[in-house]
């Protein structure tokens, strides 16, 4: 891309050309350059080792940030850092204005507005005069003063937190200046020392001139943790009841687990409402339609639940009725739900924006099929968020379809995609980490250019609906924590048991550990990663 073309993507806010153009001013190229906006609040992260250089930073990322001519701007804050830390070294905050074109020639002075006397005729024109320079006296006060103007702004360099900034908010006005008095006095910085008065009185001074810094946020943290399950059926009532005498017991001995972390994901296979008419034939014998009462929102919320997929084959149970109940319930309680078709989830993690997309086998939600509507909405999530989680609900069904192959399954009839060209399509277009569920047990993970791919979480809750037989009462907790370019820096299987009663429990026999190494062993060798005996994620 050439230069100019750029500056142009630049000027119209777009975050990764800004970072681009602040990258290229600096005068080193080994710093890592990341861009953040939060409203008029622009943050600027610069990343090396050791930590970038303070002052030369903050003055070339103003000359950057005048180049990209931003305007919707009103204060700037760039944080130092070393690679690998989590707090910044040094901060450095000050209010920006983007510098004026000049429209007039400096040469001569601006003519006086000609203002109408009457109809058709003009006010006399009056130039304006000078006041005369009486001597050569007043040319050595203003010189005397702008010197030292300019010596405040250069001992204020001594000061790391406050002087910095304000000396790169005086330019390009006084800039000249500053240099040339920094230059005449460059041999004796070392042998003379500031004193605290004048000090004092030099920030009293910048502070009448300077607006006060605005206050911005910390930088983003190193890393973030998701936490994410597999499919919740929590109990029905529906065509008959199948509901405990008290629900608390779906997540009480789990919830300790699911809090831990900054996000918490999972795949709700039911509907929440109160609507009599299911949209389904159940009187086939493998059709089911399940459905719980609106109030077990609030025991999502308390397990600590953040973001719940609808995007699978029961969430059209009771029609559009049934779905838009569901997604209100749950909004009710603050628990954002994923799947509604071109949807993408915005949402935080610990500040960091994080982008959800749902997809299933069924057109009316996001297509696993539809290879290029999936390379649309990622890519375009990941224009607009740190890290872009794709959950997608694939796959055949059961403890005959625990292996992964690329290639397309099929259930009952029914096509449930090709899940790794999926996976993999969807990494290259931008997501950091894929979250499949729907087999109803747990699958491989692969480390896909170096993204997380976990094709099937299993089962989570399945109170007297879902099958616990076998390897179908598998279950687990994934915990990965990644950094902010979507890369997995950990990660961890924390193995779960269901009951007979579909009850989830902590599994202290390791069972899905184990499962899910073996499995991962054989349908990926060669992928660059495995599960310890303890159910830790090891990068290789």
């Amino acid at each position: 891309m050439r230069v100019q073309e750029l500056i142009d993507l630049a000027r119209q806010g777009d975050l990764k050309a800004i970072a681009v153009v602040l990258a290229r001013t600096l005068p080193t190229q080994n710093v890592k350059v990341r861009v953040y906006r939060e409203g008029v609040w622009l943050q600027v992260l610069l990343e090396s080792i050791p930590a970038p250089e303070a002052r030369i930073s903050v003055s070339s990322i103003e000359r950057g940030l005048h180049r990209c001519e931003i305007s919707d701007v009103r204060a700037v804050v760039v944080y130092g850092r070393e690679i690998g830390e989590t707090a910044p070294a040094w901060t450095y905050k000050f209010s920006w204005q983007p510098l004026r074109r000049r429209t007039t020639s400096t040469s001569q002075p601006p003519r006086r507005p000609e203002t109408s006397t009457a109809k058709g005729s003009r006010a006399p024109h009056h130039p304006v005069k000078s006041p005369p320079v009486r001597g050569r006296s007043n040319l050595w006060v203003f010189a005397l003063g702008l010197f030292g103007f300019s010596f405040g702004g250069f001992w204020g360099l001594f000061d790391r937190q406050s002087i910095p900034v304000q000396f790169a908010r005086l330019r390009p006005s006084i800039e000249r200046s500053i240099g040339r008095a920094m230059g005449n006095m460059e041999k004796t910085v070392a042998t003379v020392i500031p004193q605290p008065v004048a000090v004092r009185t030099i920030k009293t001074d910048l502070a009448r001139v300077l607006p006060p810094p605005i206050e911005i946020p910390d930088p983003y943290p190193a890393t973030i943790t998701i936490k994410a399950v597999g499919d919740i059926v929590p109990g029905t009532n529906f065509p008959y009841p199948k509901l405990p005498a008290n629900p608390d017991i779906f997540f009480r001995d789990v919830a300790a687990d699911l809090q831990s972390a900054d996000l918490t994901f999972g795949n709700f296979e039911s509907v929440l409402t109160d609507y009599p008419y299911s949209a389904k034939d159940i009187s086939r014998g493998t059709v089911f339609a399940f459905r719980a009462p609106p109030e077990y929102a609030t025991l999502f919320q308390s397990a600590g639940f953040d973001v719940l997929n609808i995007a699978n084959n029961h969430s059209m149970d009771f029609g559009e009725a049934g779905l838009a109940d569901t997604v209100r319930h749950f909004g009710d309680v603050g628990i954002q739900t994923v799947g509604q078709k071109n949807q993408i989830l915005y949402t935080r993690a610990n500040t960091v924006p994080v982008a959800f997309i749902g997809f299933s086998t069924y057109n009316y939600h996001n297509w696993v099929n539809d290879y290029e509507g999936v390379k649309r909405l990622v890519a375009q999530a990941h224009q607009n968020a740190e890290i872009v989680v794709v959950s997608v609900h694939a796959g055949a069904e059961g403890t005959g379809a625990m292996h992964v192959r690329n290639r397309q399954e099929f259930f009952f009839g029914e096509d449930r995609g090709n899940i790794v060209r999926f996976a993999r399509t969807a990494v290259d277009a931008g997501a950091d980490l894929v979250l499949g569920h729907g087999p109803h047990v747990p699958r491989a993970i692969e480390r896909y250019n170096g993204k997380l791919i976990v094709y099937s979480l299993g089962n989570f809750v399945g109170y007297e609906t879902l099958s616990t037989d076998g390897q179908l009462a598998y279950s687990l907790i994934l915990e990965a924590k990644l950094d902010l370019n979507g890369d997995l820096v950990s990660g961890k299987i924390i193995p779960v048991y269901l009951g007979n009663d579909g009850i989830p429990r902590i599994d202290n026999w390791f069972r899905s550990v184990g499962f899910m190494r073996d499995l991962t062993r054989s349908d990926f060798p060669n992928t660059p990663i495995s599960i310890d005996d303890n159910g830790h994620i090891v990068l290789r």
